[in-house]
């Protein structure tokens, strides 16, 4: 890409980026793996959820189950942001905390103004850590406000990263799309989460359990035994006249 090009050159003409470069690689494997894992694990959770749905065999929804989804995805939330304040720190340590002359490209991040990163860095750190607070404790009655905060931070991010930071680059389609639907990922995922935790807690209160999943199969069987039923009921009228 042309904005690695540009920035091959500049760290040969920086005389940190022997130093630097390694850190830089490591942080964006860091949330490399934090955005894509969110993403793929999603994909898994959801099939899983349509797979149980499909076939009448689905788990009894506990909040067990939902914490430990929670815990998950909050880590990767924790991890992109810690990934994002370090990454940010290092390039505004060494290149200065205004506008880059040329974007610092470490997928996923792309920085053209290390200020902007480190502070939406520092917030997802903090909805990561919350998160993780809701699902070791017993705080689950706020876990509605918590989604809320969620998707309150994917609008932060699209602001100050995915826009601001991404836009000023002069590869804002290309780029931007992938960071939108990687970002998207990385918040919705500890929402629904987080959603479904609220729920079962007021089945909770309610004192009543959760119900299984139930699935076309299951469907199918009931609606066949009623069929059935009324053959035997049809056939036992037939018989007495």
């Amino acid at each position: 890409m042309p904005a690695q090009a540009a920035l091959l050159e500049q760290q040969q003409q920086n005389p940190f980026s022997t130093d630097i470069e390694p850190l830089l690689i490591m942080q964006g494997l860091t949330g490399s793996i934090a955005v894509c894992a969110a993403l793929q694990g999603g994909q898994f959770m959801f099939t899983n959820i349509l797979l149980g749905y499909t076939t009448g065999k689905g788990k009894v929804q506990s909040t067990t189950l939902w914490r430990g989804r929670l815990y998950f995805f909050a880590f990767l939330v924790l991890l992109k942001g810690i990934s994002e304040v370090v990454i940010g720190s290092i390039i505004k340590d060494h290149l200065g905390g205004g506008r880059l002359a040329t974007p610092v490209v470490e997928p996923p991040f792309v920085i053209t103004k290390a200020g902007l990163v480190i502070a939406d860095g520092v917030w997802v750190t903090l909805v990561g850590l919350i998160g993780l607070a809701i699902a070791g404790g017993n705080v689950t009655r706020v876990a509605a406000m918590y989604a809320g905060l969620c998707l309150f931070t994917l609008l932060i991010q699209l602001a100050l990263y995915d826009t601001a930071s991404v836009g000023l680059a002069a590869m804002a389609i290309p780029v931007g799309s992938l960071q939108v639907v990687l970002t998207t990922a990385l918040m919705l995922m500890p929402a629904y989460a987080a959603g479904h935790l609220d729920v079962l807690e007021d089945f909770t209160e309610m004192g009543s359990s959760p119900k299984p999943m139930i699935g076309a199969a299951s469907s199918s069987a009931s609606l066949e035994d009623r069929m059935n039923g009324l053959r035997g009921d049809a056939a036992s009228v037939e018989s007495t006249v």
